[in-house]
């Protein structure tokens, strides 16, 4: 890859995710659902605490949600909506979104949860070992009203990616 193509990659996905202002997106923690969609459009599905869109995250396809507490937006996150054989691949373009971040915030604290470390000496098996739930894997950055998350793990027998942006401010219910 070019560094240009790098630089681009990395403009799309600060765009993406609102770092010139916003806390997640063009969204800021404790606007309403009426104004998240005002400015994101109208969502695939919305519930009375959540609304989903389809997007991409540089080049990769994902589940967008925006959560609520008492009408007040708390949460955003992407999904990996990808499917791949190989479990490997879900590691790797995990990898894409670090990227962008850590030149944003800098080096994330992050964290090898092993469950079963039959596979923790040897990397090019971690996406076999998160594919199995034996590896869950936590990349997180801090800012003063956000803390950010990156997240790969094992649901329903498959592997889970996802980047989720929580206000510091409103808690969760």
């Amino acid at each position: 890859m070019t560094a240009t193509t790098i630089r681009s990659l990395t403009l799309m996905f600060a765009a993406s995710v609102g770092i010139h202002g916003q806390d997640f997106r063009s969204a800021t923690w404790g606007m309403t659902k009426v104004q998240v969609m005002a400015k994101e459009g109208n969502p695939e599905i919305n519930d009375p605490n959540r609304i989903v869109y389809e997007a991409s995250l540089l080049g990769l396809k994902t589940a967008l949600s925006f959560f609520f507490v008492d009408g007040k937006l708390a949460k955003g996150q992407y999904a990996l909506m990808e499917k791949y054989n190989d479990p490997n691949l879900y590691l790797i373009n995990a990898e894409k979104w670090i990227t962008p971040l850590r030149e944003r915030y800098g080096e994330p604290k992050t964290d090898f949860r092993w469950l079963n470390k039959a596979y923790e000496g040897d990397r090019t098996r971690y996406g076999l070992a998160v594919s199995m739930g034996h590896l869950r894997i936590l990349n997180t950055w801090e800012t003063e009203r956000t803390t950010i998350q990156q997240i790969i793990g094992e649901q329903n027998s498959a592997v889970a990616v996802g980047l989720v942006y929580s206000s510091k401010a409103i808690p969760p219910k």
